[in-house]
């Protein structure tokens, strides 16, 4: 039962121990050689280790995506926390980790952390206040072109209002659905670089390329430089909400090496707190351009409503 289910745990510089179900995997290995902290590195085979500055935990997703089945040919269901947040599972602990035929059944079911809520602003709104709106316009553009079902989903979901969404690129599922996220996100996010001409050697210029943009407030480079992580947690919630029969959520334990502490189960984040914040959202509301949008004629205010809630002119 052992290899039925492994849950992966990324982590980058804090020791994590290990047993038969969760397993860490040191992440950025190649970056940092001279860590050791766990067995399993994101450097072993076929891998993007080099990239684990902007692909964050994601570098561990790809590992064990391409090498997991190496290690664990039984492997059946796949999972990932983070090393500072565990899954509290509570009275369905048992069940999940030591019968997980019995908890997923034959549909596409999986586990996430419950969703994270940004206030009264879309889930699109609130990535533009804080990140570069150019990167989520170019992964949906790509989206359009290669998964155009998924996009629609994708479009309506991240332009609703108190909306929440699963984030952490953390959750556990199926091997094969794991293979199908794997497969569709990465394509995405390859393409992504590709169009940027992002690479390991440069990707921190791509955080700074447009620090003088009004629509974001925080310039922040290093955080900036995370982008293909930050994506990925809203491209993965439409993912999951797409493709998925049921997503069954539980709290997370926030660890540190001080403490264990439960978050509230309904966990709300509110980025329109501040005036920073405010005029942001004032100068977003007067944008006028979006790459899938057919405005050139319209007013602002035209413009904003097409934005908004046409979504009859989605490229085919």
């Amino acid at each position: 039962m052992s290899d039925v289910l492994k849950i992966f745990v990324p982590t980058h510089n804090v020791p994590i121990i290990d047993d038969e179900t969760f397993v860490p995997i040191q992440v950025g290995a190649e970056l940092h050689k001279d860590l050791d902290l766990c067995a399993l590195k994101d450097n072993l085979g076929e891998n993007i280790s080099e990239m684990n500055g902007y692909y964050c935990e994601l570098t561990a997703h790809y590992w064990v995506w391409k090498n997991a089945k190496k290690y664990y040919p039984n492997l059946k269901y796949v999972g990932f926390c983070h090393y500072r947040r565990w899954f509290d599972f509570g009275a369905d602990a048992e069940i999940i980790l030591k019968e997980p035929q019995k908890f997923f059944g034959d549909t596409h079911k999986m586990v996430c952390f419950n969703k994270e809520g940004f206030g009264k602003q879309s889930i699109r709104m609130c990535y533009y206040l804080d990140h570069q709106f150019q990167d989520w316009d170019t992964d949906y553009e790509i989206m359009l072109e290669k998964y155009p079902q998924w996009a629609r989903h994708f479009y309506e979901e991240t332009n609703k209002q108190n909306i929440f969404f699963y984030g952490k690129n953390s959750f556990i599922m199926k091997w094969e659905d794991f293979e199908k996220y794997c497969t569709q996100l990465f394509e995405i996010l390859f393409e992504h670089d590709k169009r940027f001409g992002i690479t390991p050697q440069n990707y921190k210029k791509h955080g700074e390329l447009y620090k003088d943009s009004p629509y974001r407030w925080n310039n922040d480079f290093e955080r900036q430089s995370r982008f293909n992580g930050y994506t990925a947690e809203r491209i993965g919630s439409s993912w999951y909400q797409f493709n998925m029969d049921e997503i069954v959520t539980y709290p997370y334990v926030w660890y540190n090496k001080y403490n264990m502490k439960q978050t509230p189960n309904n966990r709300l984040e509110s980025h329109t707190n501040s005036a920073n914040n405010q005029k942001v959202v004032r100068i977003m509301r007067r944008r006028v351009g979006h790459p899938t949008s057919n405005t050139a004629n319209l007013s602002n205010r035209s413009r904003i409503e097409n934005i908004k809630f046409n979504l009859l002119n989605f490229r085919k």
